[in-house]
């Protein structure tokens, strides 16, 4: 599996207002939410700005082939010793595809999406507002975790 580019969020999850997908039109998704979650911004984060794109040049990206499988991600993790990254998937539910074996400074949690055609990495900026709904009624903030 690989992320392409933009996809829109299915209603159940677009609802929980706990992602960011960002609006991309080429096949670097990946790379426009690992540098979202390394810049947030309060409005319109799911715009590729002039800015987003400045800021995209600090991580270490190596010879990334885009869209980015998920076995690549190792190869992002060996480049960026501060960077881990988690991938979940949706099929009705949300479940791991990807789990980071490095627990790191900063740890970014993604989640592919796809349609008929294509693939899509967005970024989970609420854990608790993804999953609680799967595993409880109450509306009170959850700690999940993911291993």
């Amino acid at each position: 599996m690989r992320g392409s580019s933009y996809i829109k969020l299915p209603k159940a999850i677009k609802d929980k207002k706990a992602m960011i997908n960002l609006e991309n039109e080429d096949q670097q998704c990946f790379k426009w939410c690992v540098t979202r979650a390394l810049n947030p911004v309060d409005k319109n984060s799911e715009r590729i700005t002039e800015l987003l794109r400045e800021e995209s040049k600090i991580p270490n990206w190596g010879d990334m082939e885009y869209p980015v499988k998920l076995r690549e991600i190792d190869k992002f993790e060996k480049l960026n010793p501060r960077i881990s990254i988690n991938v979940f998937g949706y099929e009705g539910k949300v479940s791991p595809l990807r789990i980071s074996k490095l627990q790191r400074e900063i740890t970014i949690n993604l989640l592919l999406i796809h349609d008929e055609r294509e693939t899509h990495y967005c970024l989970i900026k609420n854990m608790s507002r993804l999953l609680r709904s799967q595993v409880t009624k109450h509306t009170e903030s959850a700690v999940f975790c993911l291993r």
